[in-house]
């Protein structure tokens, strides 16, 4: 950890194809935190799947360092993630966008894995991981919501319904940990 890194630990949540990963890169270079993605944490080459044991056991681990961002869901484990947050930032898009978001990415990486994934685990692209997105408000989005309001006070849950809100998320995160970031216009533009 570097010296003047606040002990800060982060959670992004949000349907697939929300913008997790691009704001907790940007959080994570605005506030020299490490990134965690649980995506590249949990798949193994060509997208096996570790036993529930050793998944649970390795992410309950990773809550235990001192400062983090974790962006995923895993809705599993999401509890113990939420409990161990100091702040949540909840992703809360309109499925269309998501869906858009998701064909944009598989087109993008179909061939080759994205930064920071597994060998072997190239874009999927498939109707029930579709689905999972455009249902995303209705089936788990509650689940979330609650869980986050059961451990964190509201002012330490920022959620994200537009990408206009994202300066203004920005300045919320920045204020709640006590850290000087400004939005960049990447950051501005870049969801």
């Amino acid at each position: 950890m570097l010296a003047g890194t606040p002990k800060l630990k982060i959670a992004v949540i949000g349907s697939p194809g929300s913008g997790k990963t691009y704001l907790a890169h940007l959080l994570a270079d605005a506030l020299c935190l490490p990134l965690y993605s649980l995506d590249s944490l949990y798949f193994d080459k060509n997208w096996e799947e570790p036993t529930w044991q050793d998944w649970s056991a390795r992410h309950d681990k990773l809550l235990t360092r001192p400062c983090w961002i974790i962006e995923g869901n895993n809705l599993p484990t999401l509890k113990n993630r939420v409990a161990a947050s100091d702040i949540v930032v909840l992703f809360d898009l309109p499925p269309w966008l998501c869906c858009l978001r998701i064909l944009r990415r598989w087109i993008r990486y179909r061939h080759d894995p994205r930064p920071g994934m597994p060998e072997g685990c190239t874009e999927r692209l498939d109707l029930p991981f579709l689905m999972r997105a455009w249902k995303y408000r209705t089936l788990y989005l509650p689940f979330c919501t609650e869980t986050c309001r059961q451990h964190l006070p509201d002012e330490r849950i920022v959620v994200i319904r537009k990408k206009s809100e994202l300066p203004h998320a920005l300045k919320t995160i920045s204020s709640l940990s006590g850290v000087e970031c400004s939005a960049s216009p990447q950051f501005q533009s870049g969801i």
